[in-house]
């Protein structure tokens, strides 16, 4: 987006800054830079071009296709094999190698693409009796590993090449042909140790390879194959795939096998993204031992890969598998420029598209580590960017929800507050009519503003001068308030109901709410005495749980935690609000009744018909420690300490050096990285101190931000210079 020349020139000094200390280079990142320097001169012709748009709009009407087929992905170019010819390119060369995804407008029929009539059904029906066929073959085939099943798998390869009807012909071979079940069959004859040997196993590595590519192309649009293959366990024999020697780290300069991992890589991560209850079985599979050592490749897409796919699955305390490095993020943002210039919004070196690349980083974001890496290295500024110009309506969503996230780090919170027509943007689009753009922008202004209802909205919404309605007992005085996530809904409408049974006043959102949600949301937990918080994963990750948490912890209201999900232990932001507090059982639903009199001992008259207790700010009563056993559903929870680096550990890890540091060792070092502005403010601070720092910085960078700010009164730039030195010191 076109920003202000002052705000421009401070984001573009913090990004020149990363990219000086960027340590990775190869022939295709370089190629990205130059393009996105490019890009970068042409920022203010830019500007002058967007000052001239009367409107901001969404181009639903020509919305580019984001399906690029994972046939396009085979052709991507690899940094260290630029000069090399792959088995892929030797094959076109010979006739062999299909073709990308047919033209949208090409019913399959061969020839020269021409227009069609033909409905989307009509194409579908026409293609289902070659699938048939197909699937019948392999369902009988005895021998995956000849050129004959080569060549019959090839209707059900063009198949799956055409995107305007992928998703209706994956959806009938999922639940008509049961083309998991088949995945498995297939795979576990095929996909043996030895396989990836294509000097001894040309003909079956090359099968492999087509049936990968039909499996990519088919879970890219279906949620119910990637549904199907968790349920059959396909996630699993892909994960164990990874343990493969011939497919390891060091063995992939062999382009066929690099092919297999990038093949792999992406069925898992179409899976993931899809599948909304497949996490578990990722964990359960060592995805994150597995996958992450793909993070030492030297090729920048497969690093992409891991880490896009990593932040699916990573807990809080495992983020350092997920700590994207500054040459990854550039790396990620720099495809996501070139794909923006591509009137497909497809990156061509790599065949990634637009909406693919902001899902990743929305999941990045997600993870407390990247927030502030991706908010200095321009990723505020290319967020604002798609907001401004009217990308897809579902490009611009997601480009809200990344901003969104970004916000609840402090720093992010002051760039984004540079971006002057930035904040313009996100106010208009308050009153979008798109209820997913409307909400994500009205969060981001929300967590910039920090609750400010005048600030957060705009003077043509109207809405901050809006009653919102909210329950009749909200309205009567002080109430206990249930902050929840939408999937444990039935339990706590339960939990509400024996609450109201008991005498207390309560709020939930399950009332019809008029007016804006979060300030209702804001009104509902200033007339709170408690606010129960829902512990889980999922309340974890969503944006609306985390404003609504973080909002009742700054009105210093009592929180008092219920776990509604079995084994999760708060992490991250959440870890750190909760801290020590107990926390209450309500995994199931038999566990109401359980679980209720605990509850109710610990709330006591707040929030009770007739007392006279005040919903002033209360601070949060921490646990205390009892001699006897606490009841069943009452466990005592601490902190969240997340496992020190594997190197810190050894007698020459640096921890070891740093603990010993006095006083003085700690002022020499802050001399010596041009810190002297905050020499006299930690004079006190020894080696030890430095590594609780750093520990805080990595569990819950929000809060650690905010102390340099607050506490020991750094700058904007001061806390980009410290943590950078910090970052250097310990890696």
């Amino acid at each position: 987006m076109g920003s202000t020349p002052s705000s421009r020139t401070n984001i573009d000094v913090v990004e020149i800054k990363q990219r000086s200390t960027e340590k990775e280079s190869n022939t295709v990142n370089n190629n990205i830079e130059k393009r996105s320097y490019t890009e970068k001169q042409n920022t203010g012709k830019e500007s002058n071009a967007l000052k001239k748009k009367p409107n901001r709009r969404s181009k639903t009407e020509k919305e580019p296709n984001m399906e690029e087929s994972a046939e396009n992905k085979e052709q991507e170019t690899d940094a260290i094999s630029v000069a090399e010819a792959s088995d892929e390119a030797k094959n076109e060369k010979n006739g062999t190698k299909q073709n990308g995804d047919d033209d949208d407008d090409d019913d399959g029929d061969g020839g020269s693409p021409k227009k069609s009539k033909k409905t989307d059904e009509e194409v579908c029906e026409k293609w289902k009796p070659k699938v048939v066929q197909v699937v019948e073959y392999l369902n009988g085939c005895e021998d995956y590993t000849t050129e004959e099943c080569f060549e019959q798998m090839q209707p059900l390869f063009d198949a799956c090449k055409l995107r305007r009807v992928r998703k209706l012909l994956s959806t009938y071979v999922t639940d008509e042909l049961k083309f998991a079940e088949l995945f498995i069959k297939v795979w576990k004859s095929l996909a043996t140790e030895n396989v990836y040997d294509e000097k001894e196993n040309k003909q079956p590595s090359k099968n492999l390879k087509r049936f990968k590519m039909i499996y990519w192309n088919f879970t890219d649009t279906s949620k119910e194959l990637c549904e199907s293959m968790n349920e059959h366990n396909a996630v699993v024999l892909l994960l164990e795939e990874l343990d493969n020697p011939f497919l390891a780290v060091n063995e992939l300069r062999s382009d066929s096998r690099r092919y297999h991992i990038k093949g792999t890589l992406g069925i898992l991560m179409n899976t993931i993204r899809l599948c909304n209850n497949c996490r578990s079985s990722y964990r359960k599979a060592n995805a994150v031992e597995r996958v992450s050592k793909y993070g030492q490749s030297t090729y920048l897409i497969i690093k992409a890969k891991v880490l896009l796919l990593l932040s699916y699955v990573v807990d809080e305390h495992e983020s350092e598998a997920l700590m994207a490095t500054d040459g990854s993020v550039h790396f990620i943002l720099n495809l996501l420029r070139e794909a923006l210039k591509s009137t497909s919004h497809i990156a061509k070196s790599y065949g990634i598209g637009v909406a693919e690349l902001l899902t990743g980083v929305c999941q990045l974001t997600g993870l407390e580590i990247n927030k502030v890496k991706i908010g200095i290295q321009g990723g505020i500024s290319l967020m604002f960017r798609i907001l401004d110009i009217g990308y897809s309506e579902e490009e611009q969503i997601l480009a809200a929800k990344i901003l969104w996230n970004l916000a609840f780090v402090d720093i992010n919170k002051q760039i984004i507050k540079l971006c002057n027509s930035g904040t313009e943007a996100l106010k208009e689009f308050q009153n979008s009519e798109v209820a997913d753009l409307k909400e994500a922008c009205k969060g981001v202004l929300w967590e910039v503003y920090e609750g400010d209802k005048g600030m957060y909205c705009s003077e043509s919404s109207g809405e901050g001068d809006n009653e919102s309605k909210r329950p009749s007992s909200a309205g009567n005085g002080p109430h206990i308030m249930i902050s929840y996530q939408w999937d444990v809904q039935p339990r706590m409408i339960e939990l509400r109901q024996r609450l109201q049974q008991a005498g207390y006043r309560t709020w939930m959102d399950v009332d019809e709410m008029e007016g804006d949600l979060l300030v209702a949301m804001a009104d509902a937990v200033e007339n709170a005495a408690v606010v129960l918080v829902a512990m889980s994963q999922k309340y974890k990750d969503s944006q609306n749980c985390r404003t609504e948490a973080s909002y009742a912890y700054k009105q210093n209201k009592t929180i008092v935690p219920l776990l509604v999900e079995d084994d999760y232990k708060a992490d991250g932001w959440l870890g750190a609000l909760v801290g020590m507090l107990k926390y209450y059982k309500f995994v199931a639903d038999t566990e109401v009744d359980s679980s209720l009199p605990p509850l109710l001992q610990e709330i006591g008259n707040k929030g009770k018909v007739g007392s006279k207790y005040s919903a002033g700010p209360i601070v949060p009563v921490k646990a205390t420690t009892v001699s006897a056993a606490p009841p069943s559903s009452v466990t005592m929870v601490t902190a969240y300490k997340p496992p020190p680096p594997s190197n810190h550990d050894t007698p020459d890890g640096p921890q070891n050096t740093i603990r010993n540091w006095s006083t003085s060792d700690v002022e020499e070092w802050i001399i010596s990285k041009d810190l002297s502005n905050v020499k006299s403010k930690m004079k006190s601070y020894t080696g030890r101190q430095l590594i609780q720092m750093q520990c805080h910085y990595q569990r819950a960078p929000d809060f650690f931000l905010n102390y340099l700010k607050n506490d020991l009164k750094m700058d904007y730039f001061t806390v980009l210079n410290f943590t950078a030195a910090l970052d250097e010191l310990f890696s």
